[in-house]
């Protein structure tokens, strides 16, 4: 009941906001997620990570020195690099992995259907295999850049700030990661309806998957 009360909910809302176009909505819910994750991005780069006077962004809750803040950064900076390093190595072969099973799946589906089939299901595990490595490479680059961020809130009084860090860099995630899914899988099943006539859409529905 309370599952059928939210759908209810939620059907009433989309339609008072978009009417009874599901394309604006599904967009507006994607780019809204998106902005809100660079909003709180932006809130988490407010907290610096070079020597200032500054005592609401140095390290200054327990008194750290100059030579803390530059071994900090020197921390950060190497882990900055490994993590590079790391997502060039994974992806590299990555785009290996993609590439020979994208024509495998092509080959599979075009010989037991057709190659029309053959090609829009490799063209969906691609896109898809794209989202996510950009999705990886977001992830990755934001946990680094708020973890140190984090570490110079935790020297302040309280766990408010660090906590709050940390939990932004999740949103973040969470929010960029989503948007930026729904929205590409949305895009996919946009152009490949075109493609198909309203009987075929399990078929539709099978390319895509």
């Amino acid at each position: 009941i309370l599952s059928s009360l939210v759908r209810g909910i939620f059907a009433k809302m989309s339609t008072a906001f978009v009417g009874n176009d599901p394309t604006t909505f599904v967009i507006a819910c994607s780019v809204v997620s998106l902005i809100w994750a660079g909003v709180q991005f932006g809130i988490i780069s407010k907290t610096s990570v070079t020597d200032t006077n500054d005592e609401s962004s140095a390290l200054k809750g327990k008194n750290s020195s100059r030579k803390e803040m530059q071994l900090l950064r020197e921390v950060y900076e190497a882990i900055s690099d490994g993590a590079e390093a790391f997502l060039y190595a994974e992806y590299s072969i990555c785009a290996v992995f993609v590439a020979i099973f994208a024509v495998i799946i092509f080959l599979l589906i075009s010989w037991s259907q057709n190659n029309t089939l053959g090609f829009l299901t490799a063209t969906s595990f691609v896109l898809g295999a794209i989202t996510s490595i950009v999705s990886g490479y977001i992830g990755m680059r934001v946990a680094v850049y708020s973890n140190v961020r984090t570490t110079i809130n935790a020297q302040r009084p309280g766990w408010v700030d660090c906590f709050n860090t940390a939990f932004r860099a999740g949103s973040v995630m969470g929010f960029a990661l989503s948007g930026l899914g729904i929205l590409v899988l949305y895009m996919i099943l946009m152009v490949y309806m075109q493609m198909f006539d309203q009987e075929d859409w399990i078929l539709m529905m099978d390319c895509v998957s």
